[in-house]
């Protein structure tokens, strides 16, 4: 797994875009442990993510607002926060998406970061590791229950 990983953030680091305004991430998440009742997930599983922080240090972000966004291949799945940005302590996100139609959760989400490497996101920051956790990644009935772990690496 520790292979795998340092190859997606070597991947990730490649494929990095143009600069933008914002400070985002764009990269790879991998589920590393689940816990409860979910549906669909299994460790091992991967997806691209990016993530939007509230603030950074030293910059501006435009979009007041912690982001993160998961793609698959036929949609995605959000996660918001419009108070600060994600913390050790679980958030209450506002969640949805987008496949064949517009997704509306039935029940929150909750994301928690534990560790970011490096601890201060810099508006010049070029790259993010970080571990965080998901309750009810799906918003649906019958998950609320469902915290995934994730490894994430990212890149501006």
């Amino acid at each position: 797994m520790s292979k795998l990983f340092f190859s997606a953030c070597i991947a990730t680091i490649a494929l990095a875009g143009p600069c933008q305004a914002d400070t985002a991430f764009k990269g790879v998440a991998f589920i590393t442990a689940i816990a409860g009742t979910c549906d669909g997930d299994t460790v091992g599983d991967r997806f691209n993510m990016t993530y939007h922080p509230f603030s950074v240090s030293g910059g501006t972000q435009t979009e007041h607002v912690a982001a993160l966004n998961i793609f698959y291949t036929y949609g995605s799945q959000f996660n918001t926060l419009s108070t600060g940005n994600f913390s050790s302590v679980y958030k209450t996100t506002s969640n949805g998406g987008i496949g064949w139609s517009d997704y509306v959760s039935d029940f929150a989400s909750a994301v928690l970061i534990s560790k970011t490497t490096p601890t201060t996101l810099t508006a010049t920051t070029p790259m993010v590791v970080m571990s965080g956790k998901i309750k009810n990644k799906d918003g649906s009935a019958g998950t609320q229950d469902c915290e995934i772990s994730f490894d994430f690496s990212g890149v501006r």
